[in-house]
């Protein structure tokens, strides 16, 4: 593969981040390299001559940041080869994305080049949920992902999913979650969110307004993000799915070590 056959988009947060979180992202080596830095603590400077770097306005979190490298991208930039890859710099701090989920990930990418790879969620027993009329039985994880660009296309060029759906008239201002999101995905999402399955958690509990509302925004983003794709007929590959089960639990073994070591 060459250089230009993807275009990577990186949402950066925390400056403690920064050095891990370039030489991971350095390891897809044949893709234009684009930083949206989100916190006034990330400088610019932090990033060589091999990346773009833009200052994001945070309005909707690491979308609004993946929204404005894209459209970056789309104005001053010739169109990759073969798509984008999304990365949030929390990659490799909240979770490990091992060699074994790295290899998968490429490979899986090069086998449905036009279409989604992520590492996908489900709700108990794959039931369907739905949001704002759309509906579906799976979810990409937004911490690292591909869109191909028949995929981008599809979806209008928007993966910030607000711009679409706040036109509908129904936001998360006056709710955590909006009120046309099925119960069993609200459910799901409520437990997760102040139930102790985000690190957060707990700052959501004592801060409810604040830290809960922003972090739903994006949580709806995410899952909107897969319906859109979904009922565009896009499909959505999981990556660790055409891993041998050996990989699968080895994988699972290293995150937990990881979980342990860092909190």
């Amino acid at each position: 593969m060459r250089s230009g056959d993807y275009t990577l988009i990186l949402a950066s947060y925390y400056p403690k981040n920064t050095e891990r979180t370039k030489a991971f992202c350095q390891r897809f080596v044949n893709s234009k390299k684009i930083v949206v830095c989100n916190s006034p603590d990330v400088r610019l400077s932090d990033f060589d001559n091999s990346w773009t770097a833009l200052h994001g306005s945070n309005h909707a979190g690491e979308f609004s940041a993946w929204q404005e490298g894209l459209n970056w991208s789309l104005e001053h930039s010739p169109k990759p080869r073969y798509g984008y890859i999304f990365v949030n710099d929390t990659v490799n701090s909240h979770r490990k994305f091992s060699h074994i989920r790295f290899h998968f990930f490429k490979s899986c990418i090069k086998q449905n080049i036009k279409h989604a790879v992520g590492f996908t969620d489900k709700l108990h027993k794959g039931e369907t949920f739905s949001i704002y009329g759309l509906s579906g039985d799976r979810w990409m994880s937004t911490y690292c992902f591909y869109l191909g660009n028949e995929a981008i296309e599809k979806i209008d060029f928007t993966v910030n999913s607000e711009l679409v759906h706040q036109q509908q008239g129904e936001t998360v201002d006056d709710s955590i979650f909006p009120s046309s999101m099925s119960n069993n995905l609200k459910k799901r999402l409520e437990e997760w969110l102040f139930g102790g399955g985000w690190y957060k958690s707990k700052q959501c509990v004592e801060n409810y307004s604040d830290v809960a509302k922003f972090k739903a925004r994006a949580i709806v983003n995410e899952k909107m993000l897969s319906l859109r794709l979904l009922n565009k007929g896009i499909e959505i590959h999981s990556a660790m799915n055409q891993a041998p089960r050996l990989f699968v639990r080895l994988d699972n073994f290293l995150e937990k070590l990881h979980t342990k070591k860092n909190g």
